[in-house]
């Protein structure tokens, strides 16, 4: 993928933003302000506070309730018909998540929706965004889309945890099969990303929490992956304790004879506390 740049992935972004700015041209400024950008980080401050503010009043109990009665229009605009239904799933898994998650952050949990304001925004831009490739998210995710597409979506950021998530707990068998094929395939190392190992540890889904533990077992990428983002999931996904307790062993162990006794116990610590994290 080399003949792919910097300058040829913004491009792919630009029709993208462009388009959708010329499709919700009859939104509300609000609305518009909710649409993504170039840059795509940038999340709008002012609809996300007064998100949390009528959440906060009680004037909605749910962000999908909020999003049907607010929102309508701009959700027509970046979600086709087809995956509304999934979409308002997805946002109403949010308060199931932790708050904050990552190596240096303290894990908290909340039954309250008023903290995934900005993140309901990130996933509703992911479904716009998987609009406009025009393919499944299944073929994004095992490479089945042409390579400029797949280029784009692996280095552009695509925040689609929380869908995938929706598609497993809603039963989508050729999603959960995907994530099993990339999990036990060979050589598919490649194919885990951070988003991936969120998607997983966001879902119910047992049988891919003991899949990515052995899967982790093994490989390093996917350990330094997922010492990130397993605070991000359910308290239920705690059940890959009883295998990634191994993994602390697995890294620590052989290293000691090959590295200082005080970078083994820096690496037990950051995975004791991750693990920790997870059930916080």
């Amino acid at each position: 993928m080399a003949e792919f740049t910097y300058q040829t992935r913004k491009k792919i972004t630009e029709n993208w933003v462009n388009g959708l700015k010329e499709k919700g041209s009859h939104l509300s400024p609000q609305e518009k302000d909710m649409l993504p950008d170039v840059y795509g980080y940038t999340i709008p401050q002012n609809a996300c506070g007064d998100m949390r503010k009528l959440l906060a009043d009680g004037s909605y109990e749910s962000l999908s309730e909020l999003y049907k009665s607010r929102y309508q229009k701009l959700v027509d605009v970046c979600v086709p018909a087809e995956y509304q239904e999934e979409f308002y799933f997805a946002l109403d898994q949010m308060n199931q998540y932790q708050m904050t998650a990552g190596w240096y952050r303290r894990s908290l949990r909340s039954g309250s929706y008023e903290p995934f304001a900005e993140q309901s925004v990130k996933t509703l831009r992911a479904y716009a965004r998987l609009d406009f490739y025009g393919v499944s998210l299944v073929n994004l995710l095992t490479g089945d889309t042409d390579p400029e597409t797949y280029d784009h979506a692996r280095n552009d950021y695509f925040s689609y945890a929380e869908m995938l998530a929706a598609k497993i707990d809603r039963g989508d068998e050729e999603s959960i099969q995907a994530v099993k094929d990339i999990l036990l395939g060979e050589g598919n190392t490649a194919m885990l990303s951070h988003e991936l190992i969120r998607s997983i540890v966001m879902s119910r889904n047992e049988e891919l929490y003991e899949l990515l533990g052995k899967f982790l077992l093994a490989r390093e990428r996917g350990r330094r992956s997922a010492r990130r983002w397993m605070p991000a999931g359910r308290r239920h996904s705690c059940i890959c304790l009883r295998l990634l307790k191994k993994i602390i062993s697995s890294v620590t162990r052989p290293l000691s004879a090959r590295r200082p006794h005080g970078s083994v116990f820096l690496m037990r610590r950051a995975w004791i506390g991750s693990l920790k994290n997870c059930c916080g």
